[in-house]
């Protein structure tokens, strides 16, 4: 017998971000009972911690929840801090509980249902969607020397503004897209030299083919099969990007390979190669090694930056929480992800860690709707559904 959730919840959702937001939204349509536990102050604080120069790699129409569409303004592409009020409007306008700093800490299987752990006192539902994403913890490269290093060294997660970088020489260690944003924001503010060591060619794209944007040639693409999608993603990068191997970045892997195996994001062209062709940036080989000043690279050269700003990527931090649940791949990620669960977890869900070259915002309420129906066909075959009419979230509560 399935045991009856003490706080009357149906499903807990670990995260109130965007995939956290869109799972809960998705499941009280559904009847089910939702409460969201969110280890933050507020929701959207994450995104007001990013970089101020940060915009979205989705534009405004691909970047709403279901049910609310996003306000018009003066950019193409929305700013971290407009998303940011985005969610917090989105979360006014929804009738289920956000419990605020409240971290869950571990996940365990009581029976057939799930307890989760916080520090204010443990949590029971009968299922468990995480959706804290896949940027949570700061990922540290492993060369050799790094310990030595007598420069400024940062991660990207501490990068806020140029201004105190004026003047001065500026290593960005990465190829992904943070790396390629913050040299140009780099740029932009005045850095002395901004140079960017890549280790995997980046695959870059443009805003728009043909006036088509590239958020929409994605999803168009989406069900094309690897050979169709990467012919035409390389016609498309060869006329706009071109060749830029003179200057250090060469061909890139394939499309495919690069954002559907790799789930590495292309970099969108918002700037960046006329950086490179003009030597405002300057690509370097990847880094091997540090010593106390120097900074060792591939080809056997050696830089001498200022600062080091290391883009080395993040990881969902997922080990505490549910690793001893045998859920989670050598990497770090969930084994499953969507509407598929883990047998050793079956009612555990996540929603928000699978790269979509199409828009994770986008793509995360299809998520939400594939999880929220499979927990409901599981909850009315156990009988457990609460019984409330679907509430209409454009309107507000």
């Amino acid at each position: 017998m399935t045991p009856e959730p003490t706080n009357g919840t149906d499903v807990i959702i670990v995260g109130a971000g965007h995939a956290g937001l869109s799972a809960a939204a998705a499941l009280h349509r559904r009847g089910l009972r939702v409460l969201l536990a969110e280890q933050e102050e507020r929701v959207g604080r994450p995104w007001l911690a990013r970089y101020s120069a940060l915009r979205l790699n989705t534009e405004r129409w691909g970047s709403r929840l279901p049910g609310l569409k996003m306000a018009r303004g003066d950019h193409r592409w929305p700013s971290a801090t407009e998303f940011a009020s985005y969610l917090a409007a989105y979360a006014a306008r929804q009738p289920f509980e956000i419990r605020f700093r409240t971290e869950v800490t571990r996940i365990d299987i009581s029976g057939t249902a799930y307890v989760a752990r916080t520090p204010q006192g443990d949590l029971h539902g009968t299922f468990v969607v995480l959706a804290t994403g896949p940027d949570r913890l700061p990922r540290l490269p492993s060369w050799p020397g790094l310990a030595d290093w007598q420069g400024e060294v940062l991660h990207s997660a501490g990068y806020r503004e140029p201004g105190p970088y004026r003047g001065r020489s500026v290593l960005v260690v990465g190829g992904g897209e943070s790396a390629a944003d913050i040299a140009g924001d780099l740029v932009r503010g005045g850095a002395g030299a901004v140079s960017l060591a890549i280790r995997t060619p980046p695959y870059i794209q443009q805003p728009s083919v043909l006036g088509i944007p590239a958020q929409a040639l994605a999803i168009m693409a989406t069900r094309q099969p690897p050979w169709l999608f990467d012919m035409f993603a390389e016609l498309s990068r060869r006329a706009t990007t071109g060749d830029l191997s003179g200057y250090g970045l060469f061909r890139p892997p394939s499309l495919h390979q690069t954002a559907r195996v790799q789930g590495k994001a292309p970099i969108l062209d918002r700037g960046f190669v006329q950086m490179v062709r003009s030597g405002a940036i300057r690509i370097h080989p990847a880094v091997t090694g540090t010593t106390a000043h120097e900074v060792q690279l591939a080809d056997g050269s050696t830089a001498r930056p200022d600062v080091l700003l290391l883009a080395t990527g993040f990881e969902p931090g997922l080990g505490p929480v549910v690793g001893h649940l045998g859920v989670l791949a050598p990497d770090g990620r969930p084994t499953v992800a969507g509407s598929h669960t883990d047998a050793r977890a079956p009612g555990l869900f996540f929603a928000g860690y699978t790269p979509e070259l199409a828009g994770n915002i986008r793509e995360g309420k299809y998520t939400a709707a594939r999880i929220a129906k499979e927990i409901a066909i599981r909850a009315r075959a156990r009988g457990e559904t609460s019984a409330h009419r679907p509430v209409d979230i454009s309107a507000p509560h």
